[in-house]
C-alpha cells in the first residue's frame, strides 16, 4: 500500500484535512479509491502528524490504537495519546503552566508500537 498523505476539502466554505492512501495504486486517484484515516480536522498540522504515525515502517510485536489529542500550551500545541480526554488533559497539565483546558480536542486516532524490549518493561511495571 502507498504511504499515508493529507488531503483537503472545502465544506461550508472552510478548508479540512484528513489523511488518506490509494486502495490500488495502479488506478486513478479519485475519492473512490482513497481510504481515509480519522476525521476531518482543521489543522493541517493535525492531519500531517496522524499520517505520519500511520506511516511508522517498523513491523511491531504489538500494536495499541489510541486516540490522539492535542491541547493548548501557551502558543505551542502539545500531542498526547490517550484513552480518553480526561487522562490527555491530565497527561498535559502535570507539570506544565498555561494549560488552556477549552482547548483540548480529539485530532483522530494514532497506532502506539510496542517492541519486545518494552514489552517486557511493561510487564515486569
Amino acid at each position: 500500500m502507498q504511504k499515508w498523505k493529507v488531503s483537503s476539502n472545502v465544506i461550508n466554505g472552510k478548508k479540512y484535512f484528513r489523511p488518506y492512501r490509494l486502495i490500488d495504486e495502479n488506478a486513478v486517484d479519485h475519492s473512490g479509491n482513497r481510504e481515509y484515516a480519522g476525521r476531518y480536522m482543521e489543522r493541517k498540522e493535525d492531519a500531517q502528524l496522524l499520517a505520519d504515525c500511520l506511516n511508522k515502517e517498523d513491523e511491531p510485536l504489538c500494536c495499541f490504537i489510541k486516540d490522539l489529542f492535542c491541547v493548548k500550551c501557551g502558543d505551542d500545541y502539545k500531542y498526547i495519546a490517550a484513552d480518553y480526554s480526561e487522562t490527555a488533559l491530565y497527561a498535559a497539565i502535570k507539570g506544565k503552566d498555561n494549560i488552556d483546558v477549552e482547548s483540548i480536542q480529539r485530532v483522530g486516532q494514532v497506532e502506539i508500537y510496542f517492541d519486545e524490549c518494552d514489552l517486557k518493561n511493561a510487564e515486569e511495571i
